[in-house]
């Protein structure tokens, strides 16, 4: 949406606008492509580090955002973007299209602001990070350079020799800069004089010396925390000085970039501008022991982009967690040149607290009680994953020293090949422990290794032999085949010499090492990494419903990999299969829908599939847990899904195509991209419920964790199938044939429940299903009687109802009702449970009774229905008096009258006289048209009730706001000045905004207003809501009348004079994609040079019918632009509301109830204002019942 102007003369009607768009209107080329950095960093740097110093619960910035804007974005453009959004640029990082913006407007609105414009690519919170430091103090020593479970520093370090200086950026809370162990190995930067305060080296900082410091935003990042000190002296505290302690490196000289505050918390867009520096001036790695804040594109893109030239060592974390399926950022960014790590203890045991994963996490190092330097020339011992980090930062300097030529990913091999293999490492990437002297042997000119007889698969079955040789060379060509060990991924010995064979008899990921040393102690290693799978079988065919039917048979087909003397037994399990609607699924902001699920089945879970059918409009403010009736609770899915909606396609219920939750999916929910459709892995595996008993109610949490956005689960499906209960078909069944042969007999005699699934159940491989499921269906029966036997009468007629005893068991297919004693009858088929015998005479008793039938037969006959009497009457001569005396004639025949019922309402009739021709551009109307219009502040409202008006939900005005309406404003002084125009006056009492209005897609933009004092019925009259089922519906090119006073045109100045149009109803809705942002509670109008425009939202879309009688069948919503011939307006659908309307308004009808026997009576109607037309209903009551009769139009 956004501003266009409009050549065309426009009337004013209403129109929401989110954010200026780049015009179709060609912009004025320019050479500048630099978008402006006003931004003053008052708020975004200067009040932001305030708040996060004394706000111990701030988990991001809270004036600003990361901003990443298309590479062609047109500079004036954003600015008007920026304008619109009340926003400014503060600084752009490197060469990129990530700038830091900062805005005082609330963060949620301004994001969704930017996401919708066509000039921004992606947006971001600028979120808090922390450093990864254990709080477990303890008094240690230096176990991690030197002892078991250490890196092997002294080794290294004599492999090592001088090396050349590397810099290394401790990006963190400081450095003590002048730390009597530190000082000698501080970088510093060769193109800036000290003091002079002059940017001598035109890199965009002053007197940068030592780094810098980007909370203060000066050159001096000294450590008011500590641990930014503690990690630079692992990595690079002097060597043989003798005080203190050592570092890994002696080679390495420290960077010091400040972004963490004394608390050791900083923005992530402080550690972009800190990393930034890093690289611009020449630091090939940097160590970043911190973390939190979640992913930020900005900062992966700044990471992977620099792949070639940047080693960025992560530390992994410190909250126990696997992240690869609960990521942790840093350390889980998928960059080539990432170097997660995870800590361990001086046993050897990887850490409680360490964050670990078999793909995010690359090798653990020690981190716990790692003893390093403190500031003020102090030393301290403390835990983490923070002190793990730079041991590896500093391995990596010792291998860049000693061979410069290195790459980043070059470096991680080197470091991930000489990982120590220990099993209690098996839960990161490469299983072992960091081993600084092997790195170091890797390096240079080391033996070679390679390797022969490797299967040609790097996936073999378990039971596979392996026959492997290894052939190794030193450099000066001395043969040292024979000196070969090999060992395995824990790296136990499993053989030396220059061959080894083994069998691999257990499934899961194998790693085979060669690994020979030369004399100069420099290792050649080739490794073989293998995935040993069980067997698998997969049950194919039949892979559709089927039903059985004695004397079929039925195709099974598989799919085998294992040996071909395996057997198997070919069994039918049970299964539960439960689809539930959900007709309260309403999904609120900040609120967790629960939708309970019951089984009634008393089965054992063995394998559950769920299946969502949920729309909401942003996923990822979704969490979805499902409980089962024993209280396990399953992480389904955790805000996954980006900026997408949706899980599941097609219907708003289980007829729909839902998304399945299953163990077996190949994709994981965690890196998918909504919309969501078929299978996928959940967070957490529903094999946590297997086991438990089936029975019960579950739930389903749907917990919505932001604002704007909301939805509706539609549809629950748990589909479970009892493994355990599944009875055999055929035993021994050959695998290998891969096809079988079963009669539908069979299925028959081992069903025991209606709904079954063939499974393959054998020793070696995991339990397979086939797709399709096995149908049992009962024999047909007769259906049972009806029940609720009803009739109406009617003129020589009477109508009868009824209700199947059970539709779904036996269901019927047609139905008869016939006359007690004989006579007429009459047959259903289809539609309502209802049909009419005709014929009969009036003012005759009969009783009636219904049967069923279906291919097997016929029911009893019913009870028979209570006496009826057909009769006829009808009311002639309605007439209706100013004083408000209604009076008409009665004919009856077949019954007496008793009572009559008068409901009436005021309606607003059309005079062809108003409208005096001039449609295009609009019009001024006349008194008769416009006495339902009301104003409120900035829009327009329709009167509905006397005392209720509707308007749009984003115009929803306050209680004591003021309304205006009345003769005199709309048509005797609407030429007046706006200070002399005068009219009646009343006020907002309440306010109901529809529940489900979403301010960003105007979807539901509707509200009703009650006023403080109902309507002066000589100002104005209500007008009745649009109902299809009473009259004409809404069809193509249908004329419909708008009203307001907005701006007549885009951006223009606001009508002083109430205006019209006529416009014709757009069932395509132009070029809009319909489907994406125009639902069916919505409607699309417009005319040639006529719109609606800014200033009516809220105002009245009236139908006429060829009576001349007029209801409200819209509301102004929003648009795109004024008159833009392809795209008209789009208004609120108000015949989808009605329900919801009166449910606060109460009925429009008013009621007058007479007892009298009179065929020609006289009522008193009380509140009728002469002029006025009235729709009128009379319900006459007789002896033999009532009916209604007329639905007239009357004036008074």
């Amino acid at each position: 949406m956004g501003f266009f102007a409009a050549s065309a003369t426009v009337f004013a009607l209403s129109f929401v606008v989110a954010a200026p768009t780049v015009s179709v209107a060609a912009t004025e080329p320019t050479t500048d492509d630099t978008l402006s950095l006003n931004g003053s960093g008052r708020y975004a740097d200067e009040l932001a580090q305030v708040v996060l110093e004394y706000g111990a619960d701030v988990t991001y910035n809270p004036y600003a955002l990361l901003v990443e804007f298309e590479s062609d974005a047109n500079p004036a453009d954003v600015d008007e973007l920026l304008d619109f959004a009340h926003a400014a640029l503060v600084r752009r990082f490197g060469e990129s299209d990530i700038y830091l913006l900062e805005t005082r407007a609330d963060l949620d609105k301004t994001r969704e602001t930017l996401e919708a414009h066509p000039t921004v690519r992606q947006v971001a919170l600028d979120t808090t990070v922390h450093v990864s430091t254990s709080n477990d103090p303890d008094a240690g020593s230096l176990w991690g350079l030197f002892d078991t479970h250490g890196i092997n520093a002294t080794a290294a370090w004599d492999l090592a020799g001088t090396g050349a200086p590397v810099v290394v950026a401790v990006i963190d809370s400081g450095v003590d800069t002048d730390h009597p162990d530190l000082a000698e190995n501080i970088w510093t930067n060769p193109g800036e004089i000290a003091g002079n305060g002059i940017d001598d080296d035109n890199n965009g900082y002053v007197d940068d010396i030592h780094g810098w410091d980007f909370v203060e935003d000066d050159a001096t990042p000294n450590d008011d925390n500590g641990h930014g000190t503690h990690v630079a002296g692992t990595i690079a505290a002097v060597r043989d000085n003798g005080i203190g302690v050592a570092g890994v490196a002696d080679n390495a000289s420290i960077m010091a970039l400040r972004f963490l505050n004394a608390s050791g918390s900083g923005f992530t867009s402080a550690a972009l501008a800190a990393l930034e520096y890093a690289i611009d001036n020449g630091a090939p790695i940097s160590n970043n022991s911190w973390g939190g804040g979640g992913f930020n594109t900005a900062l992966s893109s700044l990471i992977a982009s620099n792949a070639d030239t940047h080693l960025f060592v992560a530390a992994a974390g410190n909250s126990g967690l696997n992240i690869d399926a609960s990521p942790q950022y840093p350390a889980a960014y998928n960059a080539t040149n990432i170097l997660s790590v995870a800590a361990h203890n001086s046993s050897g045991s990887l850490a409680g607290f360490s964050n670990y994963g078999t793909t995010g996490v690359d090798i653990s190092a020690p981190g716990v009680s790692i003893r390093s330097t403190w500031p003020g020339s102090g030393y301290n011992s403390i835990s983490g994953t923070s002190m793990a980090a730079p041991h590896a930062a500093g391995v990596a300097a010792l291998l860049l020293g000693a061979a410069p030529e290195l790459s980043p990913s070059e470096m991680i091999d080197l470091v991930l090949q000489a990982g120590r293999p220990d099993a209690a490492f098996e839960m990161v990437r490469s299983g072992s422990a960091l081993d600084a002297e092997k790195a170091l042997q890797l390096t240079g000119d080391g033996p070679t290794v390679t390797l022969s007889g490797q299967p040609a698969e790097t996936t073999v079955m378990a039971g596979t032999q392996l026959s492997l040789t290894a052939a190794s060379t030193a450099f000066d060509g001395t043969d040292l085949s024979s000196t070969v060990t090999w060992k395995n991924q824990s790296g136990a010995v499993l053989g030396t010499g220059p061959s080894l064979t083994t069998t691999l008899d257990e499934a899961g990921s194998v790693l085979i090492v060669a690994e020979a040393t030369d004399a100069n102690n420099r290792l050649g290693r080739a490794q073989l990494a293998l995935d040993v799978l069980d067997p698998t079988v997969e049950l194919t065919r039949p892979n559709d419903d089927v039903t059985a039917v004695s004397g079929e048979s039925l195709a099974v087909e598989w799919t085998w990999n294992g040996s071909s003397d395996s057997t198997a037994v070919l069994a039918l399990a049970p299964l539960t299969d439960v689809a539930q609607d959900v007709s309260n699924g309403t999904i609120s902001d900040l609120s967790t829908t629960i939708v309970p699920i019951d089984i009634d089945d008393d089965t054992t879970v063995d394998d559950l599939t769920v299946s969502l059918r949920i729309d909401h409009t942003y996923l990822r403010d979704l969490t979805v847990h499902l409980i089962s009736p024993s209280g396990t609770e399953v992480l389904l899915v955790e805000r996954r899904g980006s900026y997408g909606n949706n899980f599941g396609t097609g219907n708003d219920d289980c007829t729909g195509s839902p998304t399945q939750f299953t163990d077996n999916a190949e994709r994981s929910i965690s890196s998918g991209v909504a919309p969501f459709s078929g299978s996928w892995r959940p967070e957490q595996a529903l094999s946590a419920f297997d086991g438990e008993p089936a029975q019960g109610t579950w739930e389903l949490h749907v917990r919505d964790d932001a604002i704007v956005d909301i939805g509706a689960v539609h549809c629950v499906g748990l589909t479970l199938l009892d493994e355990a209960g599944a009875a055999p078909l055929v035993t021994d069944i050959a695998l290998v044939d891969e096809a079988a042969t079963i009669t539908h007999d069979a299925l028959l005699d081992a069903a025991t429940t209606s709904l079954s699934r063939l499974v393959m159940i054998g020793d070696g491989f995991t339990t397979a299903a086939a797709p399709g499921e096995i149908v049992v269906a009962a024999p047909l029966l007769p259906p049972a009687t009806p029940i609720d036997i009803a009739a109406e009468a009617g003129d020589q007629s009477v109508t009868i109802s009824w209700s199947p005893a059970s539709p779904e068991a036996n269901p019927a297919t047609s139905f008869t009702a016939a006359m007690v004693g004989g006579g007429p009858t009459c047959t259903w088929t289809t539609g309502p449970y209802t049909c009419e015998i005709s014929g009969l005479t009036n003012g005759t008793p009969h009783t009636f009774t219904v049967s069923a039938s279906n291919a097997a037969g016929a029911s009893n006959d019913s009870a028979p229905s209570p006496v009826t009497t057909p009769f006829a009457v009808s009311v002639n001569d309605l007439a209706l008096t100013d004083n408000g005396e209604l009076r008409w004639t009665t004919s009856i025949a077949g019954a007496e009258v008793t009572a009559y019922e008068v409901e009436y309402q005021p309606i607003v009739s059309t005079s062809s006289d108003d409208n005096d021709g001039q449609i295009v551009g609009g019009y001024f109307p006349g008194i008769d048209a416009t006495r339902h219009i009301a104003k409120i502040s900035g829009c327009g409202a329709t009167i509905i009730a006397p005392q209720w008006i509707v308007t749009a939900a984003h115009c929803a005005p306050s209680p004591g706001d003021d309304v205006i309406y009345g003769l005199e404003y709309w048509a005797d002084a609407y030429q007046l000045p706006a200070e002399e125009q005068s009219g009646h006056l009343t006020e907002i009492q309440l306010v109901h905004l529809h529940p489900a209005y979403n301010s960003w897609t105007l979807e539901n933009d509707i509200a009703v207003a009650r006023l403080t004092t109902p309507i002066d019925f000589e100002a104005a009259t209500p007008i009745a809501l649009h109902n299809p089922a009473s009259g004409a519906g809404l069809a193509e090119n249908q004329v419909l009348t708008v009203a307001g006073w907005g701006t007549t045109s885009s951006g223009g100045m606001p009508s002083a004079r109430l205006k019209a149009a006529s416009i014709f109803v757009d069932t395509g809705c132009g070029q809009y994609p319909t489907s994406e942002i125009i639902d069916s509670a919505m409607f699309c109008a417009a005319a040639p040079d006529t719109d609606s425009c800014q200033g009516d939202s809220g105002g009245p879309v009236v139908l006429s019918d060829d009576n001349g009688t007029s209801s409200l069948a819209g509301i102004v919503s929003w648009g795109y632009g004024c008159a833009q011939a392809a795209y008209p307006g789009v208004y609120t659908r108000v015949s989808n509301y009605i329900d919801w309307v009166e449910s606060h308004t109460g009925p429009a009808w008013n009621t007058v109830r007479v007892t009298t026997d009179s065929t020609n009576p006289t009522v008193k109607l009380p509140g009728i204002v002469p002029g006025t037309h009235y729709q009128i209903e009379i319900t006459v009551e007789t002896t033999n019942g009532s009916r209604t009769l007329s639905n007239s139009q009357v004036r008074a």
